[in-house]
């Protein structure tokens, strides 16, 4: 079964390639009334040692914009489109941090607890998993809200949207 949302269907894929995936629909948060929709998808992956991606794509959009954030330990990619839907994709983790991990004194050591990294793609985000990788869940929150367009100055309906879909707040 794959997640339908304003955007098309939600793909799970591994190396590239199509898995199925029970999207969990989450409560709507009680200060967060304008959320249309929120789901948690949950992939257990047993890494065997090798580089492997586990990616949460929206691969027949069209006409959208994008833009990605990253807050403590948390990564997500937001989409627009000409409709004025915006949908939000947050994963665990840093982008670059086990890239990083020799360069300990330039970012926080508390973060240093992931054994993968993070990648954003043009209609997505990905796990990279790593030879070393011992974990084995992996998190998608995704969540939409309607009436928000690409740089729209009305933050209130924006911070519902980041709250929603905010891995803090399962």
């Amino acid at each position: 079964m794959k997640l339908m949302t304003p955007f098309g269907k939600i793909s799970i894929l591994v190396d590239g390639k199509d898995i199925e995936y029970l999207p969990k629909k989450l409560d709507l948060l009680e200060d967060c009334p304008n959320v249309k929709g929120r789901y948690l998808i949950d992939i257990n992956f047993n890494p065997d040692g090798k580089n492997h991606d586990i990616s949460c794509l929206l691969k027949d959009m069209k006409n959208f914009k994008s833009d990605s954030a990253s807050g403590e330990d948390v990564q997500s990619i937001t989409f627009y489109n000409h409709d004025k839907w915006a949908l939000e994709i947050s994963v665990r983790g840093e982008q670059w941090i086990y890239c990083l991990k020799d360069r300990k004194w330039q970012v926080d050591d508390s973060l240093w607890h992931r054994d993968y990294d993070i990648k954003y793609s043009k209609n997505g985000i990905s796990y990279t998993i790593m030879p070393e990788t011992i974990t084995n869940k992996y998190i998608f929150l995704i969540a939409w809200i309607d009436e928000l367009e690409y740089n729209d100055s009305s933050f209130a309906r924006y911070d519902e949207l980041w709250k929603s879909s905010d891995v803090d707040y399962l």
